[in-house]
Parts: structure tokens; sequence; C-alpha cells
């Protein structure tokens, strides 16, 4: 390598669960840009990049040396990246440090360099083009034709003729008013989506000169060989792809680092390249894909075909095995077919149907009033009635939502058909959005605490580095006291028990058809229990309403068990474990029986419809040991029932008297094999009770 050769060295730390490393698609990125379109791009060299967590020292002594730093940063790596930089800044003073990503704040540029002055250039917004540009003023850092805030035409003109370059009047003349109006209102540069150099003691911002309006322009790094050295070096790795099959979102939602106004643009990949990547996958055997788009189907017939190439893909050569998406939040036919094909090929793990809320006041102040409810019940009943697995999203505690819109918001969905899952995700504050706005918090009092970042069912003890992530989350409201955040994350904790992780799915089922009661009624009914009538029940009420206020203190959301895999696990899955693990399941379904009878307004004796719910949910539970009867009787037809409401299309109920056989389609030859093959793999999907066949006489 000549003297002049500059080396650059990319650092994009996973944030996956322990085992699984995703390719650094946005590293990856930069390089093939830069390379692509710098006059001399052979005055570069580009190292391996890091791309796992590891400890600090090790880090910057495969940094040191490096010329040119840059750092993707986001919540999962951003304390392990800044913790990185400072001690490479420190080694070598020489290395000009480059923080992008979503977490490099568009706000508040002079608190980010102050907070981080071993930081010399912050790009906020898309790298690609910054990137390329810094590498080629390289040593240079402040350019040189950035007008004073002071000359406000001269900003005008800058903004038309170097930023908003081929974007639609009528748009950039609302986004360089807007740009403007910050700008005077901060006195800095700091408020808008910008490339941010400090030197010197002096803060100084240069606007991105667009966003890309052809993602083309960025060559491929699956298709140009940029992994090629990386994956050779690490064949250990059991490697995920991310991919882009486009970029932006035509939504402005206020929690999301899409709802930026820079970001609403879209733009696509050409078809003949997304073919090539998908073959590529399939040739290297990359079990998942991770789609990035922010609405995979929006597109129509592209995604449908996109959709049906992978799975003809993984029907030939076995892979991609998995393909995760975000489906459009404005579903049509043809993204229904589409996600009706992913789940035919065994390459989903259910659609996510992403309600967030179903509170029209909040669903207007987090900007998502223009998404219909309405269809996305239509599609999750659609989906039911042809067995396609589904699961949805809630945020808890979003602007405006309540304790009784929350949970009453539960009820209705589970009512229109949700019995896969439910996510229910507490509310986060990243740097971006418009929720991150100090006005917006303000005026909803959302009240933040900081705490912990842990992977769900990863492990507790890391011996890969030394630097804890942490996270921003919201524990109350202006409408949802701390109180009532405990009551309604119980609530949350609660329904994902009985019914999500199936210890009563079938009597709250036949309850709700037989008996009118709401799912609501009923889960209210077991959070109310705190004394000792019931004390299995109180105790697993007593342990959620730890948890949530151990949030609000500023503990992990997940509960770590050294005693289960050593990993941290959702309250409801660490309470069914205590109750499987302890023996206590007789005695929860003895108190259940009691609960569910007051419920209905009589006893329930043997014989009765609610008897037989009883009993068969509790044979079918997949436990560590297989049933001690494969075959069990009922009075009634309560197994067709339950599975004619799971597809919306509901029987008839008979008590002529029925015979089932228990499908038991597998066995675990140990406590902890059941852990993670069960209780952890199966959790999305909610498969925690067997099938069953009918017995003729």
């Amino acid at each position: 390598m000549g003297t002049d050769v500059k080396k650059v060295k990319l650092v994009q730390i996973n944030g996956g669960p322990s085992g699984q490393n995703y390719l650094p698609l946005s590293a990856a990125y930069m390089q093939t840009h830069a390379q692509k379109n710098l006059p001399s791009s052979d005055k570069f060299d580009f190292s391996l990049p890091i791309y796992t967590r590891m400890p600090v020292d090790d880090a910057v002594e495969r940094l040191v040396d490096a010329d040119i730093a840059g750092f993707s940063t986001y919540v999962w790596n951003f304390n392990l990246s800044v913790q990185i930089a400072k001690k490479l800044k420190q080694a070598n003073p020489d290395t000009l440090i480059v923080f992008g990503g979503p977490h490099v704040p568009e706000r508040n540029t002079w608190e980010f360099f102050k907070e981080h002055p071993y930081v010399d250039v912050a790009v906020a917004g898309e790298g690609e083009l910054a990137f390329t540009s810094i590498l080629e003023n390289y040593p240079g850092v402040v350019p040189s034709d950035v007008p004073n805030i002071r000359d406000i035409v001269a900003i005008r003109r800058y903004l038309q003729e170097k930023v908003f370059v081929g974007v639609d009047d009528k748009i950039a003349r609302r986004r360089i008013d807007k740009t403007i109006d910050s700008l005077v209102r901060s006195g800095s540069w700091g408020e808008v989506s910008t490339v941010n150099f400090q030197k010197d003691g002096g803060v100084f911002v240069h606007p991105t000169s667009r966003r890309i309006s052809d993602l083309n322009e960025v060559p491929s790094p699956y298709l140009n060989g940029a992994f090629r050295d990386l994956m050779e070096a690490h064949p250990e790795e059991n490697w995920t792809a991310i991919w882009e099959t486009n970029r932006g979102c035509p939504f402005d939602c206020s929690f999301c680092d899409w709802g930026s106004m820079a970001k609403d643009k879209m733009v696509k990949i050409e078809d003949d390249r997304l073919a090539a990547e998908q073959d590529w996958f399939s040739r290297n055997k990359i079990e998942v894909v991770w789609c990035a788009d922010s609405n995979f189907g929006m597109y129509g017939k592209r995604d449908l075909v996109i959709a049906q190439r992978m799975a003809e893909n993984n029907r030939k050569h076995g892979y991609p095995k998995f393909f995760t998406v975000q489906g459009t939040k404005n579903p049509n036919e043809e993204a229904y077919q589409t996600q009706k094909v992913l789940d035919e090929s065994g390459l989903s793990r259910g659609v996510l149907i992403a309600f967030q809320s179903l509170h029209p006041p909040t669903l207007e102040a987090v900007h998502r009033s223009n998404i219909s409810l309405e269809r996305f019940f239509e599609f999750q009943r659609r989906y039911a009635k042809e067995g396609v697995d589904t699961f949805s999203d809630l945020i808890i505690p979003l602007p405006e939502e309540t304790y009784e819109s929350f949970t009453t918001g539960i009820s209705k969905l589970i009512e229109s058909g949700q019995h896969g899952r439910i996510q229910f995700n507490n509310l986060s504050i990243l740097p971006n959005p418009p929720m991150a706005d100090p006005a917006y918090i303000a005026k909803y009092q959302l009240d933040i605490v900081e705490t912990p970042t842990v992977n769900i069912h990863g492990p507790i003890k890391t011996d890969n580095d030394d630097v804890q992530e942490t996270q921003e989350l919201v524990v109350a409201t202006s409408t949802m006291s701390r109180k009532e955040y405990v009551d309604a994350k119980s609530f949350a904790y609660m329904t994902s028990l009985l019914h999500f992780d199936k210890l009563l799915q079938i009597p709250s089922i036949l309850a709700h058809s037989t008996y009118g009661l709401s799912y609501k009624k009923i889960f209210d009914a077991f959070r109310a229990q705190k004394g000792s009538e019931n004390p299995v029940i109180s105790g697993i009420n007593r342990a959620f309403e730890e948890k949530a206020r151990a949030i609000q203190g500023g503990s992990p959301e997940f509960c770590p068990s050294e005693e289960w895999l050593g990993v941290y696990w959702y309250p409801d899955e660490h309470a069914f474990i205590d109750l499987v693990a302890n023996r206590k399941l007789d005695q929860f379904y003895r108190e259940a029986r009691g609960l569910m009878g007051k419920l209905i307004g009589e006893e329930i004796l043997g014989g009765t419809i609610m008897d037989d719910a009883l009993r068969l949910n509790s044979q079918l539970l997949r436990l560590p040991s297989p049933p001690s009867s494969l075959e069990i009787e009922t009075a009634h037809n309560v197994w067709e029932l339950y599975k004619s409401m799971l597809a919306s299309d509901p029987v008839e109920p008979s008590n002529k008297g029925f015979k089932y056989r228990i499908d038991v389609d597998d066995q675990w030859g140990s406590m902890d094999e059941w852990l993670k093959k069960m209780v952890w793999q199966q959790n999305k999907k909610g498969a925690y009770i067997y099938s069953c066949s009918p017995i003729s006489d």
C-alpha cells in the first residue's frame, strides 16, 4: 500500500440476539458508493468492518491506524461506539472520526458535540452522499461555501440550488420555509438534517446536498463482492442479511424515525437488481433475510413478484428459510396475496398487523389517523379464515391513551380475531422522530426514564464487551399516570399469559362466544386477584406489577433468569415457566375454574361446556413431559367450537359427547430443550398447545 493511500475503517455493531450477526449493510453502502463515485477511489483502502460487539480495547486496537473511522450508530450500539471513539481519539488524535446512523441527532448539534468532543464529523440523515463527500474533501473538514446564518437570502438560494435539487417545487418551498424557520429559531444549522463538523472548538454545519433519488446510484454490496472477504474471514457466522427494496415512508408517525419530513419521499431499487440479490441469498445459503422496507407490500404487484421469487428460491434451493417484512400500513389486495405467498411457503413467521393503538385521539396525536383501522380488521379476519398466522403491535403508553382506552383496545383486537399474539411494545424516545421534540414531550407530559437495553432471550452475562447500552422509555403521560401505567402493563402481561401463551385461551374464547363476556372483563377479573383466596394468580399479579414499577425505576424491560437458560424472558413467559417448573399449574387451574365460574354466574360442574373447555385446554398445553393420556372425552364439541372461532366462522355447539386424540408432535429431552424450543422459539406464533383430532366411534 502506498504511503499516500488513506486507511478507512468502518464500524457497524450488530444489535441482534446472541449468535446472530447481520451483514453490515450500512457500512457496505458507504464503501461501495465511495468506491464508485470518488474521482480517486484508489487513494482509500477499506478494511474489513467491525460488525459485532467486542471489548473497547480490542476494537481500538483494530482501528488505531485508521485515517478515517466511520461509525454507524443506533440505540443498540451507540454507547459502545462512543466509548470506542473516545479511546481511539486518545490513542490516535489524527484519526478523523465520523458518526452517522439514526442515532445522530438532527436537533441540538451543539449539545451533541459538547458531550462527544472526540467526534469530528456527525452525519444526520442518509449517509452515502455525505460520506463520499467527506472522503473527497479529506483532509479538509469545513466546507467553505456555507452561508452565514444571518444571510437569509443566501441560505434560501443555497437550499434551492444545493439541497432540494430535483424536488417538486411545492414540496421544496415547504421544506425550505421550515428549514429557515428552524434556523432562525435555533440560531444554528443544528436543527436540520445535516453534516456537522467540529473543529477548534467551533461547530460548522453543511446541509446534505440531497436525498438519493435513485438507490441504484449505490452499488449492491451483495452483487459487487463487498461482503466476500468478510464472509470468508468468518466462516463460523450464520449471517442474516438486511435488504432494502425501497427507502422512505409516506407516513409520518411521530414515534418513528421514518416520521421525519426529510424521509417521506419513496425511492425504489430496480427490479433486475433485486432479483439478482435474491438469487445471491440462495447461493450463499443465507437463512434469514430481514427486509428493511417500511411498508413492504405497498407497491402491489412489484412486491408480490418479489415474494413469489423468494418463495420459489426457497423451494428450489432451500434458502432463504425466512423472509421477515414489515407490512404496508394501508394494505390492498395484492399486499394480502403477498403475505399469503410468504405464509404458504413457510418464509413468514407470522403476518404483522401494526395497529399501535385503537384509540382515535391517540392516532391523531401520533399522526396515524390516515391509516385505516377497518382495513386492518378486514384483513385480519381474512387471514384468520384462511389459517394464516398473524400478530399485532400495540405501543404503551402513547399520548392520549388511558388505561380504559388501552385495555378496551386489546379486548376489541382479540374480539376481531387476533388470537395469535399481540406484541406490547413500550414507547421509547429515539433521537430524531417528531416525538423527540421538546415541545411535543412537554405537550403530552411524557415521563421518560433511562433503562438498560437488553435483547429478549439474550444472555444475562456477556463476555464480548464491557459497555451497557441504554434506551429512553416512556412510563407515564398526561393521560396515563404512573399507577395507571403499572395497571396497563400488568393487564398486557396477564393478557399475554392467559390468552396468547394459551393457558386459558379455549375457555376464554368460549366464555366470550357462549356467555357474551368481553375479554377485558375476563382479564380484569384475573388482574383483580390480590389476596389469599387465589394465591397463585395473586402471586402472578404481584410479579407483573413489580416488574412494571421496576421499569419505572430504570430496570430492564425483561426478566432475567440465571436458572432458566441464563437469558432474559418476557414477563408472561417468566410467569408461565414458573408455573411449570414449580408445579403450580394444577392450583392455577383450580383457581381459574372458580374465577371463571363467578364470571359466568354459575358453578362449573362436570359435563358443562366450561368444564370441557378448561379440561381440554389444560391437557393440550405443550409441557416438558407429554400428556399422561393421549385421549380426552368431553360432553361438548369444544375443540370444533374453538377452532371455528379462531377462523371467524363459528359452528353450532353440540352436547352429544365427543372424544379426541391429542396430536403430540414433538418431545423434549430436557427442561432446557423445552425452554428454548417451545417457550422461546414458539413465542411469536403462540404455538403453546397441541392440536387434537376427533375419534369416531
